[in-house]
């Protein structure tokens, strides 16, 4: 039982019967440093590394029979006994049973399964070498001899190809920062999405010297703290190869790989804790100041998740790469050219902070209040900021009137929608082709906590509960969205 855990979630690496083999890469495989032969080659799908199974466990010492009963394959390795079927999600170690993601594979008459979950059932090491697209199955009695060398061997992988860069980013307030990215498709790189806060212009800087102008943001979210920026040109180069962090182990050595150095830097560490799942993973190194963007990558070579700049009581954080997959089948699935990205902060750099306070002056003074049939509401606390590339305009309606506000609504819609409009063409003529949020709230404190508003809306602060409710929302982008309401 000492390797069950590890079995159980390798088998959900399970790959199911697929025409999609058709499509897939060949790659070779050796064991203990010998080149092995197969009727049916190791294959690469859907970014998985599958091996046949038969000759696979044989040459590591496990034995491979047929429950005749059952109907099912037995692979039987020291204490550990797995059952599987082809065409089944069901599967049994040592007598307990497992659901598979998918069914095991069967590719002309041969069963395949992920590589990983042989390293986990026969207790050996794997290594990917992606220059020669090469599995390394390392024996445990093995291990010692040739371990520096797969390292260095998957380090090189890693780094080849310039697919982990340094990324300079120029500010809108004229500092300068560097951090790392990495590719994930041609002209495409992963960073985070802080490093970028605020930048008018960028570049990708390989480990040659040779640079590419960074056309802006692709898509970016603060939250996950990630963001895919575009070339000016496609890079021509290979992207990384990436892994899971849903089988990463707690304890499992990892390597960072720093590029924001003038040599690349590589650094042993250690998975020491998990967050949201696998979603993020607090990894034990000694890193530079500089490791923001970073790579995190697993024994095969695979890069898992990159570093933020942030740390947890456990270690530093990473954000695991299986974050951006539903960015990859979505805003990031169009061709090289059709995508939009732009630094929305590089437009700020245009406005000046006295034109900034002319126009926070003039809202103060033209928009006192919203006049209605129903009386005026009177408004103040006009301010400006900038936020995530954009001009957030903000003000308060008085507490006091709040609630006649809110029983006037209904009649009063129309005329508030109307004030809306000329406040938006105001905004769009002082500050033309420029990101604008403006928002009109109802701010005030209470001794507690009040349950007719939105859980976002309320906040504790100093013993008290803040509520910030907005009235009138305006969004200027590539079109105006105004929302008012009680």
């Amino acid at each position: 039982m000492k390797y069950l855990r590890s079995i159980m979630l390798s088998l959900a690496l399970l790959t199911g019967i697929s025409t999609g083999a058709s499509a897939a890469s060949p790659v070779t495989v050796t064991i203990d440093g010998e080149l092995q032969k197969y009727t049916q080659p190791a294959l690469i799908v859907e970014g998985r590394k599958l091996v046949p199974m038969r000759p696979v466990f044989e040459k590591l010492g496990a034995k491979i029979g047929w429950n005749q009963e059952a109907q099912s394959i037995v692979v039987t390795t020291g204490e550990t006994r797995v059952e599987l079927k082809v065409g089944s999600k069901i599967a049994k170690v040592n007598g307990v049973e497992v659901e598979l993601d998918i069914e095991p594979l069967l590719v002309n008459e041969n069963t395949l399964v992920p590589v990983r979950f042989v390293g986990e059932v026969t207790d050996s090491k794997i290594d990917w070498i992606e220059a020669e697209q090469r599995i390394v199955i390392t024996t445990k009695s093995d291990d010692s001899k040739t371990e520096s060398a797969a390292d260095d061997q998957v380090l090189m992988s890693a780094s080849s190809g310039q697919k982990i860069v340094k990324i300079e980013i120029e500010k809108v307030d004229g500092t300068r920062s560097t951090g790392n990215a990495i590719l994930i498709r041609e002209g495409l790189f992963v960073t985070t999405a802080n490093l970028l806060d605020g930048a008018t212009t960028a570049q990708v800087v390989l480990e040659n010297g040779q640079t590419y102008s960074v056309q802006g943001v692709v898509v970016s979210d603060k939250d996950l703290d990630l963001a895919v920026v575009k070339t000016d040109e496609l890079t021509d180069l290979v992207p990384v190869s990436t892994g899971s962090a849903q089988f990463a182990k707690m304890d499992e050595s990892v390597s960072v790989l720093v590029a924001d150095r003038k040599e690349a830097q590589v650094v042993s560490g250690v998975i020491r804790g998990f967050e949201d799942g696998a979603e993020s993973l607090a990894i034990s190194a000694e890193l530079p100041k500089t490791s923001a963007g970073a790579a995190v990558m697993n024994d095969q070579g695979e890069v898992i998740g990159i570093l933020t700049g942030q740390q947890s009581e456990a270690g530093h954080v990473a954000v695991s790469l299986d974050r951006i997959e539903p960015w990859l089948q979505e805003e990031l699935a169009q061709d090289f050219t059709e995508l939009s990205a732009s630094f929305p902060a590089a437009q700020l750099a245009t406005v000046s902070t006295q034109a900034q306070e002319e126009l926070v002056a003039r809202l103060g003074a033209e928009h006192t209040a919203i006049s209605t049939a129903a009386g005026k509401f009177l408004l103040g606390k006009w301010s400006m900021r900038t936020e995530d590339g954009k001009i957030v305009i903000t003000s308060q309606i008085d507490a006091n009137q709040y609630l006649d506000y809110v029983k006037n609504f209904p009649k009063i819609k129309s005329e508030v929608e109307k004030q809306a409009q000329s406040i938006a063409e105001l905004l769009t003529e002082q500050l033309p082709s420029q990101a604008i949020t403006l928002q009109v709230s109802y701010v005030k404190d209470f001794a507690f906590k009040p349950k007719s508003f939105g859980a976002e809306e309320v906040e504790n602060r100093d013993g008290k509960w803040w509520v910030t409710h907005p009235i009138l929302s305006i969004n200027i982008g590539e079109q105006t969205d105004t929302i008012v309401g009680p």
